[in-house]
């Protein structure tokens, strides 16, 4: 009896290994996987084969964690470009000079205030806030570094919105529709227009209450601003802080 309890258990052993030899790769370290940096593009050219390394485009709003601001930041394309900061920024990067490597080919950077007087060009030492919009010219397309305030005990920003026309960001770092960005003014807009930075042309207007298609459930793009008609004056309170 013991003798055949010794001959079963070599069997198995024996078809165990046996197994193995016969399957590839089933005795195989596991290896972790490699993190993705760019594309691999094959091209031959005149017979030989060549190997690029493509790196993949940030999106519009690309989130970093750094240790006491988040970094992130805002493409911009040839020509006029109608910019927002989703987010409060960081003290130390919150004025104009954060746009002073773009090529802006002798432009200003212009914003619309009613409460100040209408059409205002930035200096260095503006404060770019959330909730306000922004004119910026480049010749190429430029990615700008964005670095965010992440102040446990800031209040969330907002803005009084004039009668009438009014340039305003839109808040957050996700895309959102246009009832949900102006859900605190809901009752006092009417009109939403964006700008198409691609074509160089306004984007078909937004109506509150719209046939569908062109109503309040168009989702607005985060990083961008947006002409907002108010029928009387109202508070507009940021989506993010």
């Amino acid at each position: 009896m013991k003798k055949t309890y010794i001959q079963l258990t070599i069997h198995i052993v024996l078809g165990i290994l046996l197994i193995g030899w016969a399957i590839p790769g089933i005795w195989a370290e596991k290896s972790e996987p490699e993190e993705i940096t760019g594309l691999e593009i094959k091209d031959e050219i005149g017979g030989e084969e060549t190997l690029e390394i493509v790196e993949m485009a940030p999106e519009i709003t690309q989130i970093m964690q750094s240790s006491n601001a988040i970094e992130a930041g805002i493409m911009l394309y040839e020509g006029w470009n109608l910019v927002a900061t989703p987010r409060t920024l960081d003290k130390s990067a919150n004025t104009a000079k954060i746009f002073g490597d773009v090529n802006a080919d002798g432009h200003s950077i212009w914003t619309y205030d009613v409460e100040r007087g209408g059409w205002i060009d930035l200096i260095q030492d503006d404060v770019i806030k959330p909730l306000y919009g922004y004119w910026v010219y480049t010749t190429q397309k430029q990615w700008v570094p964005l670095t965010y305030n992440t102040d446990p005990l800031m209040v969330p920003p907002s803005r009084a919105l004039a009668e009438g026309w009014n340039l305003v960001g839109l808040s957050g770092i996700q895309d959102a529709t246009a009832r949900d960005a102006f859900l605190s003014v809901r009752k006092v807009w009417t009109n939403i227009i964006g700008w198409d930075e691609e074509k160089q042309s306004y984007e078909g207007t937004i109506l509150n209450g719209g046939d569908e298609g062109r109503n309040e459930m168009i989702s607005l793009s985060t990083g961008n601003a947006y002409w907002v008609f108010i029928t009387e004056p109202g508070i507009m309170a940021a989506l993010d802080a």
